[in-house]
């Protein structure tokens, strides 16, 4: 079911950013006597879609730069330079087999940069199953960068990466499809007369904004309204690692009136002492299940806050899930 529902919004998301926006300059551009059409004009529309789909494979570039060599460079870094942590492993998943190489996500327990305990989810591929290196019980080491500047974050010892050249084959394909795009326009359109065609509900416009738009929605929803309470991050890395573990006094619990997935958002008010002896009152907003709707007037709860910035804080449930 979750494939399908992958694919399904694949497509969802496809249709209008590629069909939609050509069916209707189909419908809606008819026959043209671009001999009166003002060349300055289509001159403009033309710089505006190369403009955005230079924008496009340019974040795309660097976005796959960012996870791939320069995750490598830092990942060699923090081998060399990262904070040393002794990890028990309290459980192992398989997740595939594939060319001798057996992908397992580790569930780890260890003392934190201040000396909390906290639980981690670390992924490893192991090209050594037969060694039993990742089993229950045995203890590994980690290393973290301290300043949380340097993507992973937190690697094995001894890990190797690999740089994945697809995504860079994926990019040139995406680049030659543009410049086809283009041609293809040019060449069915033109009439001996440029790029006068050029409209601005043209496919080479519109197909680009729909993109960068989606886009835009996207970041604005995960990055930065939800930001690292749903898919994690460097905050969250931040707060698990460098946090110190304590309890706080839930003040008040209330619904936002925003829903995620249908699910509510709530907010909490909190107050707690740091480690020198100060009370803080902060909040903090979570996206609560209907199971646990009932449940979210507790009077305590257990929660990480950074020492250096105590306003920021998460549930240490939270933190332990990631």
């Amino acid at each position: 079911m979750g494939r399908f529902f992958k694919y399904f919004w694949l497509l969802f998301f496809a249709y209008f950013i590629f069909a939609h926006p050509l069916i209707i300059y189909r419908a809606t551009s008819g026959d043209k006597d671009l001999s009166t059409t003002d060349g300055k004009t289509a001159l403009i529309y033309l710089a505006i879609s190369l403009f955005l789909w230079a924008l496009i494979l340019g974040i795309a570039l660097y976005q796959i730069y960012k996870y791939s060599f320069r995750a490598l460079i830092q990942m060699r870094w923090l081998m060399q330079s990262g904070t040393p942590l002794q990890a028990k492993i309290i459980g192992v998943a398989n997740i595939r087999t594939s060319k001798n190489i057996e992908q397992k996500e580790l569930q780890l327990e260890m003392p934190n940069l201040e000396g909390s305990i906290i639980r981690h989810k670390l992924p490893v591929n192991d090209s050594k199953p037969y060694e039993h290196r990742f089993e229950k019980g045995k203890h590994i080491t980690v290393r973290v960068d301290p300043s949380f500047k340097r993507y992973p974050y937190i690697v094995l010892d001894g890990a190797t990466g690999t740089v994945n050249y697809g995504l860079y084959l994926l990019w040139i394909l995406a680049l030659a499809a543009v410049v086809a795009a283009y041609v293809y326009f040019y060449q069915t359109e033109s009439q001996g007369y440029g790029w006068r065609f050029m409209i601005l509900w043209h496919p080479l416009i519109m197909s680009a904004t729909a993109m960068l738009g989606f886009g835009t929605i996207f970041y604005i929803i995960f990055a930065v309204f939800l930001g690292g309470r749903v898919f994690g991050g460097k905050n969250l890395a931040k707060i698990k690692f460098a946090g110190i573990q304590t309890m706080a006094r839930i003040t008040n619990a209330n619904q936002t009136g925003t829903y995620v997935n249908e699910l509510p958002q709530v907010k909490f008010d909190l107050e707690f002492t740091d480690k020198t002896g100060r009370t803080w009152n902060t909040s903090l907003k979570k996206i609560v299940s209907m199971l646990d709707l009932p449940h979210v007037r507790q009077p305590e709860a257990a929660i990480f806050y950074l020492p250096d910035n105590p306003k920021e804080v998460r549930f240490a449930d939270d933190i332990n899930d990631k």
